[in-house]
């Protein structure tokens, strides 16, 4: 299960979409949405001036929200959270101008805080 959270986080930290050229300024402003090979949403978000800019999201292939995570100005800020195949919220962190910031939180299959570390 640490593979598949560990798997997960890195997803959505790496996520990776493309964008058109917006030809009137040369910037990237817009809505993405990709997808997995059978059809599936695999990530959405945003960007602005080719930036990524608030929440972005990530699918796995069956179609279960795996991640969410936020963003500002390409920074990592907010919330952000890890779910299991069930759905059920396995971590959750904070970011603030990218460096972690308050209480990141574990959780285990039955829903029990098993860690907490404070940033």
């Amino acid at each position: 299960m640490k593979k598949l959270i560990l798997i997960a986080l890195v997803s959505v930290v790496y996520v990776s979409a493309f964008g058109r050229k917006n030809d009137s300024s040369n910037e990237l402003s817009r809505g993405v949405t990709s997808y997995h090979e059978n059809g599936e949403l695999k990530h959405q978000g945003f960007y602005n001036a080719g930036i990524k800019n608030g929440e972005w999201k990530e699918w796995d292939e069956q179609g279960r929200l795996i991640g969410t995570s936020k963003y500002l100005n390409g920074m990592k800020h907010g919330v952000w959270r890890v779910f299991d195949q069930d759905g059920n919220k396995r971590m959750e962190m904070k970011f603030k101008n990218n460096e972690k910031t308050g209480t990141w939180s574990w959780w285990d299959e039955s829903g029990k805080v098993v860690r907490t570390e404070k940033f």
